[in-house]
């Protein structure tokens, strides 16, 4: 395993596994994995918007050969910093559980956006709410919600590796 620092971007952990962080690490900053093995991947959330999902995306492809074509996508709840750039990753199965998908609102994205354009109008709660947003951009947001669900557990294969989904 490679030592590394705490900064943005792809940090190799170890075993065909890689975490994708975003200091600081505060609201929306949030960080993603990626699991791979023989040329199968496992993509373990999104982004808060689509400029840093695509960012991170990249990144992966650029540093991970396999990462050019995404198998799967767990997403571990439905939180918008784990999963607004679902859309971007098109041709993966997205996986969840069954409340994760129910709590996914496909209109809480636009609703993010106008808050923020309309902050000054609806007072200091959603003024505070944007300037904790303002480096994200949900105009073009459109949720894309998991194809396929569970409770409990799952077991999930990424090439030879045994992934438990709990």
């Amino acid at each position: 395993m490679q030592k590394w620092t705490f900064t943005k971007g792809l940090k190799d952990i170890g075993n065909g596994i890689w975490a994708y962080i975003q200091p600081n690490g505060s609201w929306g900053w949030s960080n993603a994995g990626l699991i791979v093995d023989s040329e199968q991947t496992l993509l373990v959330d999104t982004l808060f918007d689509l400029k840093l999902t695509a960012e991170m995306l990249e990144e992966m492809r650029r540093s991970i050969p396999a990462a050019a074509h995404i198998n799967t996508l767990f997403n571990t709840h439905s939180n918008g910093d784990h999963t607004f750039g679902n859309q971007l990753v098109v041709e993966a199965e997205i996986v969840a559980t069954q409340s994760t998908y129910d709590d996914m609102d496909p209109t809480v994205p636009q609703f993010y956006h106008s808050m923020m354009i309309n902050a000054k109008q609806l007072g200091l709660g959603a003024e505070y709410l944007a300037e904790l947003f303002k480096p994200f951009d949900f105009s073009e947001v459109k949720l894309r919600k998991p194809d396929r669900t569970f409770s409990g557990e799952l077991e999930l294969k990424v090439g030879d590796k045994t992934v438990r989904l709990i």
